[in-house]
């Protein structure tokens, strides 16, 4: 990627190779099973929220949605995780899986070695999982196994509640129809016959149709009520995912941020190699995965943190007790690779970091960055922030900063802030934050430029004027004035435009 966040250098993951089922220990006794389904329920039943970056699955669903389309190879209840080899159905305590000592349960596996076990749920105190297209139940402890008899081959699946959510995918029509039943295979119905992508999120079931060309229809329906709404949508050839209000979905090898009938805004056509592919997102508390021409990688939700998550080539993956499982493929079959604690790890570095800006106070920012602003503030011909970006990365191997400490840091963050309608960020740099609306409430209206990645702010052009002005233009579409800034205590914050 062209940016790659400096805290990737001191992510350190150790990467698993393939999953051998003679390594995995023996059953627990009857009596442990017992005492853990009782802490499995009692966690179920008390943790309904999503702390930091973990999932922590509801009684809602049995996995998440971003999970489920990508394989939906694992899944976390209480403290066991259940993950797929691709042959073999495994169980495992989650705090095992940091020491790699692959000391799971094998609760099914494949017959003959010959397919795949996928879209892993976990609920009710009930694993349901796909096994050969067909879906199947037991119990945590592998105990009654029972085939779920549906009369079309089973692609993805997803469990709500008491329903089973699952779309078919027919070759002859080259479409995927989407089916809903009970748990026990009772009142199967057809949801959909030309479906493009489902999802679930909070009660709410979303799915895709194509109408025709540049036509897409998002159909909402609550699971609770039976209500339905429809949305129309431009462009949706590929997968969708829903979080917070906002619709993420991929067009033409990137990855589009939306709010249900607003703007869209790319968020990674600034990030990949030229010529490169995103895919296979996948929403997990406020990080976004995703593989890059199958090497994965992870941002923040709005696009503006981004940093590699190593692994080896990525075919299928999912976050599952902090832990992330994923299948390379290698020799004519899958092996499975695990990164443990990737979400822990990556908090405690965060943590790190924000120790180290407070310790330097200089944000932890080197001078050779500032070198590089003094030398722009020197230029007589303006220099665009996309130019400035590529020399900012020689210097902070890919890591997008915003230092007020300088004027030419300053007066990014102004133009990131309107640029991508960020009141919050556009708040830092105002000495009385609580009067964003007098300062700022014409540019917001027309400042983001509809169509270009985050909405034209690597379109800008900046000339430093004084030791307190930069006049700002953009040649798309005419904007241009100059901005004013007061140096206060070492930082740089936003005073007034000039026309």
């Amino acid at each position: 990627m062209k940016k790659e966040l400096m805290l990737s250098l001191l992510i350190s993951l150790s990467i698993a190779g393939c999953a051998n089922s003679e390594e995995m220990s023996n059953k627990q006794s009857a009596g442990e099973e017992k005492e853990v389904a009782e802490s499995v329920k009692e966690t179920q039943e008390t943790e309904t929220e999503t702390a930091g970056d973990e999932i922590t699955l509801t009684i809602d669903t049995g996995n998440t949605s971003g999970n489920i389309q990508n394989g939906g190879i694992a899944a976390v209840y209480g403290d066991t995780v259940f993950y797929s080899d691709s042959k073999n159905l495994i169980s495992s305590p989650k705090d095992a899986i940091n020491e790699m000592d692959k000391t799971g349960e094998i609760l099914d596996s494949v017959e003959d070695g010959l397919g795949t076990i996928t879209s892993i749920n976990v609920i009710n105190d009930r694993v349901y999982y796909v096994k050969n297209e067909k879906i199947f139940a037991m119990d945590l402890d592998g105990e009654g196994k029972e085939e779920i008899p549906t009369s079309v081959p089973v692609s993805n699946m997803i469990v709500y509640k008491d329903h089973i959510i699952f779309s078919s995918y027919d070759d002859g029509f080259d479409a995927n129809s989407l089916f809903t039943m009970e748990t026990d295979g009772g009142n199967l119905q057809v949801k959909a016959s030309s479906m493009m992508n489902f999802y679930v999120e909070q009660g709410k079931l979303y799915w895709s149709e194509k109408v025709k060309e540049q036509d897409y229809r998002i159909y909402i329906t609550d699971l609770e009520s039976g209500e339905e709404t429809v949305t129309s949508h431009g462009e949706l050839e590929s997968l969708f995912q829903v979080s917070g209000g906002d619709l993420y979905y991929l067009e033409q090898g990137d990855l589009y941020k939306m709010s249900f009938g607003g703007d869209a805004r790319n968020l990674t056509a600034n990030m990949k190699q030229s010529g490169a592919t995103i895919d296979m997102p996948n929403i997990s508390g406020e990080t976004i995965y995703f593989t890059e021409d199958q090497k994965m990688f992870a941002m923040d939700l709005i696009g503006s943190k981004h940093w590699e998550v190593p692994t080896g080539s990525v075919y299928a993956y999912s976050i599952a007790g902090g832990h992330l499982f994923y299948w390379g493929f290698g020799q004519g079959e899958y092996s499975l690779g695990i990164s443990p604690n990737v979400e822990k790890v990556y908090d405690q570095t965060m943590e790190a970091y924000e120790n180290s800006q407070e310790a330097t106070e200089g944000w932890g920012i080197p001078d050779e960055l500032f070198g590089l602003y003094d030398e722009v503030s020197s230029l007589e011909e303006p220099i665009s922030l996309a130019e400035l970006e590529e020399k900012e990365t020689a210097i902070m191997g890919g890591e997008i900063v915003f230092p007020q400490q300088h004027l030419v840091g300053a007066t990014k963050v102004l133009l990131w802030g309107l640029a991508n309608k960020d009141e919050e960020f556009l708040k830092t740099i105002l000495t009385k934050p609580d009067q964003l609306n007098s300062y700022f409430n014409e540019p917001l209206r027309y400042t983001a430029l509809e169509g270009k990645p985050y909405g034209g702010y690597y379109e800008f052009k900046i000339t430093v004027r004084s030791d307190s002005t930069v006049y700002i233009e953009r040649e798309e579409d005419g904007w241009s004035k100059s901005a004013v800034f007061e140096e206060i205590d070492g930082n740089y914050y936003f005073d007034k435009f000039l026309r």
